[in-house]
This record gives C-alpha cells, structure tokens and sequence, in this order.
C-alpha cells in the first residue's frame, strides 16, 4: 500500500512522528515547539497496587471514625462501651477478613511498615509491661482492661486499613466523607444547641461534670467530653484542604471550604485551647509547605529532600510553650504535675513499662491519672522503648507528608500531633487513619515528580 501524502497547505505532521524518528527529530521539534516539563508519577508496577475501592466502603469508613468519639450514644457492655462508631468498624473490619478468606491477598505498602512494626512492637511490650505491673506489688490497677481492648482494637483497625491496600483516591474519600460527616453533624448540633442545651438524649453545650470546666459551658456535640472532638477540630480544617485540592471530582472547591469554615466555627464553639495551639502549628507547618511547592513549581526542579529539622520543631515547641501557661495567661500546675508524675511512673519500669491502664499520679492520694500527653502516658504503659518507637513513627509520618506534596496533610499532620501533646490520643483510629493516609500517599515511588525537559 501507498503511503498517503499530506494535502498542499496542510498542517499535519503525521508523517514526522512515525517510526523514523518520531517527536525527536530536529524537524519535529520546529513544528511541535519545545517540549515542556513532564509529571512522572513513579513506576507502573506500583501504581496498580492499590484497591480500588467500591463507593460505599470509603462512607463507611468515614462515617465510622467519624462516629467513634459519639461517646454520648455508647452502650456499655462489660469493661467497654460501644457505639454507632464503633459497629460500624467492627462491621468493615469483617467484611475485610471475609474477604481474605474467599481468596483476596493483603498487601503491605512499603511507607506503612514501620506502622505495623510499631503495633507487633506495642503487643509485646504491653503483655510485658502488665506482668511488670503485677510483680511491681502495686495493688490498684486502674482502666487495665478498658485500655487492653481499646489498643486491640486500634491496632487491628489500624492493621487492616494498611493491608486493605486501598489506592490513594480511595484513602481521600474516606478522609473527605470524614470531613463531611463531622462539618454535617456537629454543625447541626451546634446550630440547635442557640435554642437548647440538650437535644434528645444529647448534652450538646454545657458539661456532664459540673464544675470541672472552670464555670464555663463548652460545646459537646456528640461526646462526652469536648476533647474528645477536639482532635478531629484540630485537624480537619487541613484535611479539608486536601480534599479540595485532591478530590476535585467529588463536589465543587465550595464544598470543601465550607466544611473548612464549619470546622472553624465548631472549634471556637467547643473552647479547646490545645485545638487553637494545633490550629496556630498547622497553619505554620501549611504556609511551609506551600512555599516549597510553589518554589519546586516554578523551577520544575525533581524531588525534594527531607524536611529542614526546624520545621519539625514547629510542633514540639509551640506545644510545650502552650502547655506552661493555663486559659488565663497562668502556669498550669495541674497539667505539669500530671507530667512529672507520669515522668516518676516511667522510672518505676523504664524498660518494659506498666502495661495497658492509666498510670500517672502512681503512689498519690489523688489516684491514678492520665498525663494528658500521648508521648507520656505511651511511655508509662510501654517503657523508654515504646515512647521511642512512638516517637519514631510521628517522625517517619511528618516526614511522608512533607513528600506527598500536600500542604493541607502537613499542616493536617502537625496539627494533629500537636494536639497529642495535649491529651493521650493513641487509641482514636482518626489519629491512625490520618498517619496511614500520610505514610501511605507519601511513598517516593507514589508521589508526583517534576522531571527537567531534555
């Protein structure tokens, strides 16, 4: 067969890009114009490796986290109280295992191993722990069970969200109902506590323990308690950012910034001065991150490096100088008592830790406590080994998300461990969720890379 000619005045270049050579001959590049940065996004072979997940599994899983700190709508059954949130996971975390058995293969992504390291690490540590506990001759032992299933729990919702393998898309659905969920229903209730503390069987503005709160009523929404809420307040006015920027098919940019505005207006509401700290580091940590990816945008340069050190400072620091000063400019004698106990209580069994349970204020009259503070309170159940392997891993997810290219997840992430530094959040699977998000999105061989043209 004849090879047709272009026609007199055409502007085909059909005939350049074949087998002769292609785009890269000199005469193509005349015609075409000069090549432009092009967006790599790592080997094909680990770009199929996610699931991709049906519409309805990253509801569930939303709506589920969403609905774990519902501790007003709790039932208590034993030594544990379950709720909407809590069914709701158990629900998908069978339908995960059934899954298994009918022939599915988990997979463990390379950037969440140390995740699962971290919980193979905890178990041991924590069964030893309880046996140094009860060696130690102490007699109380205080929330031991409550805290045991808490962490069996979290560690296998965590586990399973991991080796669920689902693609990065579906992990920010599940992160955007998230968003929804909460904008939605708090938002609901706050707007119905102006005419009425109570809705229902719902507390929704004041306090379930009078006189605790110093005289003033908080917003409780849902929970029990307002910092219960407060850790997804602290977060996910970031989240929804990301969502906005990664979602982009799922609602119009409105959508989000009006979950973000909500969120805001939620967390004034609730009166948690360790959320407006997380706010202050993660709008810190989101103006960085920013800067950076506006900078590698214009120079079209590869992918940057790790983090410089300061900026991870950025959450220790403002959180301890908040920590030292109470809501009225005072020093918060209570919070560093509880820290200083929590520090004796680690000396007690530095190697091995007291196990699961709330241990500090040991050898006080006032009783045990928590430390308010998840790197203590870690430490205390788990010995220096388990707060160093704690502290590993907040290390290893900021680093993840300062290289997903996402300011919303960084600021999401340094305000969500900034809160931490607050209140002992190691068993709320938001604060898992949101570190398998980082761990998970923030794989080098994953992310988008700016390459130079040739």
């Amino acid at each position: 067969m004849s090879r047709r000619r272009p026609r007199a005045g055409s502007t085909r270049v059909g005939t350049l890009n074949d087998r002769r050579g292609g785009v890269n001959r000199p005469e193509a590049r005349l015609l075409t114009g000069p090549a432009r940065p092009t967006i790599v996004r790592g080997p094909r072979r680990r770009e199929a490796t996610g699931v991709r997940a049906s519409g309805r599994e990253p509801v569930l899983l939303g709506l589920g986290v969403a609905l774990t700190t519902a501790t007003q709508l709790r039932v208590p059954m034993g030594p544990v109280a379950v709720g909407p949130g809590e069914a709701l996971l158990a629900a998908w975390m069978a339908w995960t295992m059934l899954g298994w058995l009918r022939g599915g293969r988990p997979s463990w992504p390379q950037g969440a191993r140390h995740v699962g390291v971290f919980w193979a690490i905890a178990a041991l540590w924590l069964v030893l722990g309880h046996f140094a506990l009860r060696s130690s001759g102490i007699a109380s032992h205080r929330n031991v069970m409550h805290d045991a299933l808490a962490y069996l729990f979290t560690a296998a919702f965590t586990v399973l969200l991991v080796t669920r393998g689902l693609d990065t898309a579906a992990r920010d659905r599940v992160l955007g109902t998230l968003c929804v969920a909460v904008a939605i229903g708090l938002g609901l209730l706050g707007g119905a506590a102006a005419w009425s503390p109570r809705i229902g069987p719902l507390y929704v503005l004041g306090s379930l323990h009078p006189g605790e709160d110093g005289g003033y009523r908080r917003f409780l929404g849902w929970a029990e308690n307002p910092n219960q809420i407060g850790l997804l307040l602290a977060f996910l006015p970031f989240a929804a950012e990301h969502a906005r920027v990664r979602l982009r098919d799922v609602g119009r940019p409105a959508l989000w910034m009006a979950c973000g505005l909500a969120l805001l207006g939620i967390g004034l509401l609730a009166r948690g001065r360790a959320v407006w700290m997380a706010w202050g580091v993660g709008l810190l940590a989101f103006v960085v991150a920013s800067l950076r990816l506006r900078r590698a945008r214009q120079a079209s340069i590869g992918p940057a490096g790790p983090p410089p050190a300061w900026t991870l400072l950025l959450v220790a620091v403002p959180a301890i100088a908040a920590t030292l000063l109470g809501r009225h400019g005072a020093p918060d004698s209570q919070r560093l008592g509880l820290w200083t106990s929590a520090i004796e209580a680690i000396a007690r069994s530095p190697l091995v830790g007291l196990g699961p349970g709330t241990h500090a204020g040991i050898g006080q009259r006032a009783g045990w406590d928590e430390a308010h503070n998840t790197l203590l309170d870690w430490g205390t159940s788990t010995g220096v080994p388990g707060a160093l392997a704690l502290a590993i891993v907040i290390g290893l997810s900021l680093r993840n998300a300062w290289r997903s290219r996402s300011p919303g997840l960084c600021g999401a992430l340094a305000a969500m461990w900034t809160f931490a530094m607050f209140h002992h959040m190691l068993r709320h699977p938001a604060l898992w969720l949101l570190v398998v998000i980082a761990s998970t999105g923030g794989d080098p061989a994953a992310r988008e890379t700016l390459t130079p043209p040739k």
